[in-house]
């Protein structure tokens, strides 16, 4: 090739039409059939009309934009040091739960992002051992040593990062840290393999909610939209499936409230562009295995190398569109300005360091949790009596506990035994 010309399939290499000869002199195309070459004209058709239309809209506010979940499944054995030291770990936990009520002890595996872990004193189906943190909850299959059997099914361990780790030290960090962390864990030829991965984007300004569900191009069969019961506002917007690809929109300004996550609006405030008592809305792709394997992403240093390309893929098999007004087609309908502006962030890198919860501000979330579950069944229950006065309606859930033959006193204490310190004379 001669100095000055570049070599014309370079710039096709980051387009969904990589791979698509521009000429096959072997073969010579049916009549009316569309070749390589005439797709990827139309591609750098689309790619141009996309920068002559409307600009981005100035009230669209970007907030945050990473990684929020991320599970793997390690291919490998643990060390056999490290399996002696789990094993009696375990046995401190089962004593724990003895003598404390609380069945913890205090894990052998080197610490992961900082954060110091118990073992669990029971296992689960397949696996040995549990061991978990704030940042991470893994399941430890015995390995196949001395006849020790192993379900070959499934997968030697599973990993799952919290969105707390994730957004704490950010996706691209917590890949790098998985990466030392596992070298010092499972013996040598292990494999770390991404099964699950949450990419989201945090913004404002702009209320997808206003958009009929036919104003959205997906590749999945439906997209399913539930709203609120009694003021008609958008919960969710959803389609697809969890196991490939899933696409979510949902009010997170309100998801936080419920789950605890109070520490998001930290990150928020960080950016700049937040303001307070907005709507915050969360678009959110997951990606399932099968998702991953076909994107060519089959260990954790692929996915670290392809997270801006999994997210470009999300914003197409899942995209807010203009409806065209002599095109039936919709799926070449133009893109939203919106859609456009989301495209241009970033996943992985978090500009502000989130500081975990103290152990106080836990207890306190999970307390105002449960206050919040305990008023919602109770007005459920009112409004299923048609009761209005509170009090009535306690001791009408225990008549009809007396009426059915249960004892109400005696189930309270039943479950309280499960809480160390608890008795039913005290709730």
């Amino acid at each position: 090739m001669s100095k000055g010309h570049a070599d014309p399939t370079m710039h096709r290499l980051n387009s969904p039409f990589a791979g698509l000869p521009l000429e096959n002199p072997s073969r010579v195309a049916p009549k009316g059939s569309i070749t390589g070459a005439t797709k990827y004209q139309m591609y750098l058709d689309r790619k141009k009309k996309e920068k002559e239309l409307a600009p981005i809209p100035e009230d669209l506010r970007v907030l945050a934009s990473n990684i929020d979940g991320l599970t793997i499944y390690v291919e490998g054995d643990i060390c056999e040091s490290l399996e002696l030291e789990l094993d009696l770990s375990l046995e401190q936990a089962v004593a724990d739960k003895v003598i404390n009520g609380e069945g913890r002890a205090h894990s052998p595996l080197p610490p992961l992002f900082g954060d110091g872990a118990v073992v669990l004193d029971h296992g689960a189906s397949g696996y040995r051992w549990l061991v978990e943190s704030a940042d991470y909850k893994l399941r430890i299959q015995r390995p196949k040593r001395d006849g020790h059997a192993r379900g070959s099914f499934l997968p030697r361990t599973i990993l799952r990062v919290s969105a707390l780790a994730l957004w704490r030290l950010g996706g691209s960090d917590c890949i790098r840290e998985l990466s030392r962390w596992a070298a010092l864990v499972y013996e040598p030829g292990y494999k770390l393999v991404p099964s699950n991965v949450h990419l989201c984007v945090d913004y404002q300004g702009y209320d997808v909610s206003q958009h009929p569900n036919s104003h959205f191009v997906t590749r999945a069969d439906t997209i399913k939209r539930e709203n609120h019961a009694t003021t008609d506002a958008l919960i969710q917007l959803s389609a697809g499936r969890s196991n490939k690809t899933r696409a979510t929109i949902y009010d997170k300004s309100k998801e936080i409230t419920k789950s605890g996550k109070e520490w998001m609006i930290p990150i928020w405030e960080h950016s700049g562009a937040y303001r307070h008592g907005g709507t915050v809305w969360r678009l959110e792709y997951q990606f399932g295995s099968e998702t991953l394997r076909d994107k060519g992403i089959n260990t954790l240093d692929d996915l670290e190398g392809k997270l801006v390309d999994l997210w470009s893929y999300g914003l197409d098999w899942f995209s807010l569109r203009v409806p065209g007004e002599d095109d039936s087609n919709r799926s070449r309908w133009d893109v939203h300005p919106v859609w456009r502006g989301l495209r241009a962030t970033l996943c992985g890198k978090v500009p502000y360091q989130v500081k975990r919860p103290k152990r106080h501000e836990q207890v306190v979330n999970k307390v105002r949790r449960h206050e919040r579950a305990i008023i919602g069944h109770v007005l459920t229950l009112m409004h299923l009596y048609g009761e209005t006065d509170l009090p009535r309606q306690l001791e009408k859930t225990a008549t009809h506990f007396e009426l059915e033959g249960r004892d109400l006193a005696k189930l309270l204490d039943i479950r309280a035994k499960r809480l160390p310190g608890l008795h039913a004379a005290a709730v």
